[in-house]
C-alpha cells in the first residue's frame, strides 16, 4: 500500500478547548482495530474527532488501497463530504482501537452556524482540502453562479 502526501495546513489539529466544545454536541464511541467509520461512495456519513487511537483514509484502486492519511489525536475527518453533499472519496477505519467523538451533519452545522470560531477553523480545513481535491484531479469540479447563466449552462 503506497501513501499520498498533502500539506500540513491541510490537517491542523483541535486544541483541547475545540475538542472540549465539539464534545457538547457529539457522542463518544470506543472502536475495535479495523472498524470501517465510512466507505468509499457513501453520503450523508458523521464528522469524527480522533481522541486516541489513529484512523486511516484509504482510496480503493485497482492494486488494493492508496493510503491517503493517518489521522491521530487532535485531527478530525468527514467534514469534506459530509458539508458539500458529495459520495465520500475514500475508506476511513480504525489502524488500532480508537476513541472518537462522532458528530451527525445537523449538530456539525449547527456548531459551524453558531460558534464563530470553531466555524471559521473547520471550514478553513474544509475549504482547503477541497481545493487540494480539485487540484489533485481526485474529485469533481463544481461550478459556481446562477442556474440561469447561459454561459454556466452552457458549461455544466
Amino acid at each position: 500500500m503506497s501513501q499520498t502526501q498533502f500539506p500540513d495546513d491541510l490537517h491542523p489539529k483541535l486544541s483541547e478547548k475545540q475538542i472540549a466544545r465539539l464534545s457538547q454536541a457529539g457522542v463518544r464511541r470506543t472502536l475495535p482495530a479495523g472498524e470501517i467509520l465510512f466507505e468509499h461512495g457513501a453520503v450523508g456519513r458523521h464528522f469524527y474527532v480522533i481522541l486516541k487511537g489513529a484512523i486511516e483514509a484509504v482510496l480503493p484502486c485497482r492494486e488494493g488501497e492508496l493510503r491517503m492519511r493517518v489521522d491521530q489525536l487532535g485531527d478530525f475527518t468527514g467534514e469534506l463530504d459530509m458539508l458539500s453533499g458529495r459520495p465520500s472519496l475514500v475508506r476511513a477505519r480504525t489502524v488500532e482501537p480508537t476513541d472518537v467523538l462522532e458528530i451527525d451533519p445537523p449538530r456539525l452545522r449547527e456548531i459551524i452556524q453558531n460558534d464563530p470560531e470553531l466555524g471559521e477553523f473547520l471550514l478553513g480545513a474544509f475549504i482547503r482540502r477541497r481545493v487540494a481535491v480539485i487540484s489533485s484531479a481526485m474529485g469533481d469540479v463544481v461550478l459556481i453562479g446562477s442556474r440561469y447563466s447561459a454561459d454556466r449552462l452552457r458549461l455544466g
